[in-house]
């Protein structure tokens, strides 16, 4: 019964770790935002990830976003909807991704810095399965 027993546990473990590991949070781009309405693009390098979510942090100072569109490999688009200041520290709660054809060819933002503090913003993107 023992040798039975101690392989499945093992099992279980490795299964456990690979699906916490999917669930993480990756880092997909990073910017620095001016204090003039900028527009960058986010390549996503992880062309064969399968993202159900994303989420944008900010540091520094806030940053107001007119506009997110997340285009995808198979060539739809989707415009992200939150609120339109994100505070230096802060980030946006986790941004659904509809449909099945869920591979990121970029993320384009619209956005500039609040001239708050004279420092320029940083603003991260990341996604998770």
């Amino acid at each position: 019964m023992r040798k039975v027993i101690v392989p499945l546990v093992l099992l279980f473990m490795i299964m456990a770790g690979a699906t916490a590991a999917s669930a993480q949070w990756r880092k997909l781009g990073q910017k620095d935002v001016d204090f003039h309405v900028d527009h960058d693009i986010f390549d996503v390098t992880y062309r064969k990830g399968d993202f159900r979510k994303l989420k944008i942090a900010v540091k520094y100072a806030p940053v107001h976003f007119s506009r997110v569109v997340v285009t995808f490999g198979n060539g739809e688009t989707q415009e992200l909807e939150f609120r339109d200041v994100i505070p230096a520290g802060g980030e946006t709660r986790a941004l659904d991704l509809e449909g099945r054809e869920r591979i990121i060819k970029n993320v384009q933002f619209w956005y500039e810095s609040e001239p708050v503090s004279r420092k320029k913003a940083k603003v991260t993107l990341y996604g998770r399965a």
